[in-house]
């Protein structure tokens, strides 16, 4: 199976050698747009295409406004759009 050449810096928390690129696209989709490089940005969206990447970000629980502002670039949509954009984490207290 092809796997998409990523650097590590969105990955120092998990086995990074042993990512399930299938299974775990969500997963990589999110970490990649908010800590991935450039690089790991356009290597996920030629990797996944555009309409799976989106729908991941869309289906996002929580991702950092950096991300949501990056993806409203790219997919060319209105951050209010996506849904975590107004939802903040339940472990902050404000």
């Amino acid at each position: 199976m092809e796997k998409p050449n990523l650097s590590k810096q969105a990955f120092w928390d998990v086995d990074f050698d042993n990512l399930d690129y299938q299974n775990k696209s969500n997963f990589i989709i999110g970490r990649v747009f908010e800590y991935g490089t450039l690089m790991d940005l356009k290597e996920i969206l030629r990797f996944y295409g555009m309409e799976k990447s989106k729908q991941a970000i869309i289906s996002a629980r929580f991702l950092k406004k950096n991300a949501i502002n990056t993806a409203s670039l790219i997919f060319n949509i209105p951050r209010t759009s996506i849904p975590c954009f107004n939802t903040k984490p339940s472990h902050l207290p404000f």
